[in-house]
């Protein structure tokens, strides 16, 4: 049986999938796609394999007391829905680097958390070596 999404009560697109394109999903049927591991693979396809280094700040930035839904599960239903269409993509590691990093900065009473996060994924990419 997929695995419910935790937001609409609908299957995630793919959760059924065998083998190697398999989703990861835990025990209790929550996706588990925003892992160390993820993170790692997606700075060496973006040719910036110090990304690795910022996942603990990533973690904690989500992790966040104040978040109810700008969380790590929140960028595990946005990796799903990217995995299910990602072949459509120009350029998928660019849309997830964009998922990952579109909320790192949360603050409640603000109407700049896009921007400030966009601030600090380019400042990121930059101490990694991005081409601009």
């Amino acid at each position: 049986m997929p695995a419910d999404s935790g937001v609409t009560g609908r299957p995630v697109p793919g959760a059924e999938a065998d083998g190697p394109d398999a989703m990861q999903v835990s025990a209790r049927g929550e996706l588990n796609l925003a892992t160390p591991e993820r993170w790692t693979t997606l700075g060496e396809r973006l040719g910036c394999p110090s990304l690795r280094d910022r996942f603990a700040e990533l973690a904690a930035a989500y992790g966040e007391k104040h978040r109810r839904y700008h969380t790590l599960q929140h960028i595990d239903q946005c990796l799903a829905c990217l995995d299910s269409v990602q072949s459509l993509a120009d350029d998928p590691a660019e849309l997830e680097l964009a998922i990952w990093l579109h909320d790192v900065v949360y603050a409640t009473r603000r109407d700049d958390n896009e921007a400030r996060s966009a601030a600090i994924a380019a400042a990121w990419l930059e101490a990694a070596g991005a081409d601009a």
